[in-house]
């Protein structure tokens, strides 16, 4: 018999597996606001390096973590749709997850997100 953990005990990858498992048909459209963010980094680097406030990651580490995140965006996006493990292996892997968090909720702050579930369910999984 399978038990449900509690959410305070499931590491970054179970969440985002049961995130896209409740919220799928959301799903494209994060992954396409995460790729414009990753996009904007790479094609912006100069002006985001000059804004760069210290954090645990240099901005060379968050540009490659960016870099690392479109391309398996480009190589699984079909999957990533439909596949909560391929979502979560992909994106949630080790410090990719660092920056899928960040910009999920930045997803939901910078914009005027109509699906209020959707935005306590991000609050609920991911909120640092």
């Amino acid at each position: 018999m399978n038990v449900m953990q509690t959410l305070e005990n499931l590491d970054n990858h179970a969440k985002a597996k049961l995130f896209h498992q409740l919220f799928k048909n959301e799903i494209p459209n994060i992954i396409q606001y995460v790729e414009n963010i990753a996009d904007s980094l790479s094609e912006d680097q100069a002006k985001y390096r000059e804004a760069w406030k210290g954090s645990f990651f240099t901005f060379d580490s968050w540009l490659n973590i960016a870099q690392e995140i479109k391309k398996s965006i480009e190589k699984h996006r079909e999957e990533l749709y439909r596949n909560s493990t391929a979502f979560a292996d992909n994106l949630f892997d080790f410090y990719n997850g660092a920056f899928m968090i960040q910009y999920m909720n930045h997803y939901i702050t910078t914009r005027k997100e109509p699906n209020i579930k959707l935005v306590q369910a991000i609050q609920l999984f991911f909120d640092n």
